[in-house]
């Protein structure tokens, strides 16, 4: 969806281009489910993981600590240090106050859930998209009957 607001824009004021507005209404509904479902799935898969990691660089350069860290973080294709930096990148997403406030923005940025979503018809109806959609499920279930295809495309 970014790419096709960013690749297929509409001209704007002054020579601009901006988002063609059916790309952006499909995002802002999207944007509302995204990423929660995705820090879902990172909580789920990695569960502790980026928690229990070193506190800091000094765990890391204190030449005692560094051979266990290097051999009980190490991962597939992966040494510790890095490991240890995506769990902290991950842990920056999904579970510091940033990471809360973006789920929070996700979620209602737009507005209340279901007013989006109301407006999100409204708009397919105004311009005429709801229609679209409409001609496109009846034209699939012409498609076929109870003996089978009818097109003969299908068949």
């Amino acid at each position: 969806m970014t790419t096709a607001m960013a690749a297929d824009p509409q001209p704007g004021p002054g020579g601009s281009v901006i988002p063609r507005i059916e790309n952006a209404a499909a995002m802002r509904i999207f944007g509302t489910s995204a990423w929660p479902a995705v820090k879902e799935i990172f909580e789920n898969i990695l569960g502790g993981a980026p928690l229990v990691t070193t506190s800091g660089r000094e765990d890391l350069m204190n030449p005692d600590l560094r051979p266990l860290i290097d051999r009980y973080y190490r991962g597939t294709g992966m040494d510790a240090h890095d490991r240890i930096k995506l769990f902290k990148l991950v842990w920056d997403a999904i579970g510091t106050e940033f990471g809360g406030r973006h789920e929070l923005y996700e979620r209602n940025y737009a507005g209340n859930s279901e007013q989006i979503r109301v407006d999100a018809v409204n708009f397919a109806r105004r311009t005429g998209v709801l229609d679209r959609c409409v001609d496109l499920v009846d034209q699939c279930l012409a498609d076929y009957d109870l003996d089978g295809w009818i097109n003969p495309s299908w068949r």
